[in-house]
């Protein structure tokens, strides 16, 4: 009867390797167990050591087939008391929330139910939440709501949370505990948006258009970006539009990105509501050259309103500037592709989701508003 010294060796074993004594073990694992003891086997025939919670692992796996290595007269008694060929690899598995230059990062293990959760509060996030694959970390908005819906998330998941998130979400609490809205509300003479920051006002003066009362639209259309609601007089008073261009206001308006599940009659409503809030250029994405989206852009606009990259991200469109066109349709987007001198895009349009890589992933990062014309999934970017 033969034993090892190291769980390593009888893994290997039950990996179907043989030892360095000659010695080959034919054990039938079951169909469960066969990609986790080929990965943890061949890792380890290659110098790699276990993870904490890998050795684990092994330990029950080679006791679990104690029958089948005796057949071979091999005793895996030695496992019980188990001993390591190297120094087993301690995984950093600690989850922490920090504030980082004015976001919120949050850095954990991969954790589905997690990450799905996170996709789902993306959608209607009041701020940017972005994954970054490089950093393997999610940056959200420093928003009020974000910052509750957070701590709160983060509270749950036994996340190590950062002193300064505290503070701020407590002062959110007292904040919440007093009547306060930052609504824009009509007045005589236009607008205002109530408990609205100095920067707030500043902003919509100088990038917006103001508080006029002909800027009612350009004003509902930037709320959920910025952070404030409607009143409702103004949706009932001062909308002189169509119920589906309402809709459209109201789903796209208020969302730094939405969901449209594809359907045609979808791409002019999505199309109407860029016109309603002169949302130009307007970037589509079509890795699958969508025949309805090209039918509905070539009806509706001018050829020399359109520049469109082919498959190998190629254009034969010559000597355009953004500021001239209304539509950028890419099958690919090109290595070089010429940006708005802003570095803002209106509106991105993409018929996919997993928008992986440099150049999809600065598209989406500069766009103000993102519209998926595509069936939502749910995966970590």
């Amino acid at each position: 009867m033969q034993t090892f010294p190291y769980i390593e060796d009888y893994l290997e074993l039950l990996g179907g390797y043989t030892t360095s004594n000659g010695l080959h073990c034919q054990i039938k694992l079951a169909r469960y167990d066969i990609s986790i003891v080929g990965n943890m086997s061949s890792n380890t025939l290659y110098g790699q050591s276990l993870t904490d919670r890998q050795a684990d692992l092994a330990v029950k796996l080679i006791l679990k087939y104690r029958k089948q290595f005796l057949k071979h007269r091999v005793d895996v008694t030695p496992a019980e008391n188990p001993q390591y060929r190297l120094p087993l690899r301690k995984v950093d598995r600690t989850a922490t929330a920090r504030v980082e230059n004015d976001l919120v990062v949050l850095r954990f293990p991969y954790n589905r139910p997690m990450i799905d959760q996170l996709q789902d509060q993306r959608t209607v996030s009041k701020g940017r939440m972005e994954y970054f694959r490089k950093d393997r970390e999610w940056q959200i908005a420093l928003t009020e709501p974000n910052v509750k819906w957070i701590f709160e998330w983060c509270s749950v998941n036994n996340f190590e949370i950062d002193p300064q998130l505290q503070e701020l979400y407590d002062i959110v609490e007292s904040a919440e505990a007093t009547p306060y809205e930052i609504k824009l509300i009509k007045t005589d003479t236009g607008y205002v948006i109530t408990n609205a920051s100095p920067s707030l006002n500043q902003y919509i003066e100088q990038e917006l258009g103001g508080f006029v009362s002909d800027n009612t639209i350009n004003l509902i259309d930037n709320a959920g970006r910025m952070g404030y609601t409607i009143d409702d007089i103004i949706w009932q008073q001062d909308l002189m539009i169509s119920n589906p261009m309402r809709s459209a206001l109201e789903y796209i308006g208020g969302k730094h990105r939405c969901y449209i599940d594809p359907d045609p009659t979808m791409i002019d409503w999505i199309l109407d509501y860029a016109e309603l809030t002169d949302r130009y250029p307007i970037y589509i994405y079509d890795p699958n050259s969508n025949d309805h989206f090209q039918t509905s852009i070539n009806e509706r606009f001018d050829s020399t309103e359109i520049v469109i990259f082919d498959k190998l991200g190629q254009t034969s469109t010559r000597h355009y500037t953004p500021e001239s066109v209304k539509i950028m349709y890419a099958i690919k987007i090109p290595t070089s592709w010429n940006m708005p001198s802003n570095s803002k895009i209106p509106l991105v349009i993409s018929t996919v989701e997993m928008m992986y890589g440099g150049r999809r992933m600065d598209l989406i990062n500069k766009a103000e508003k993102v519209v998926y014309y595509c069936n939502k999934l749910k995966e970590q970017d």
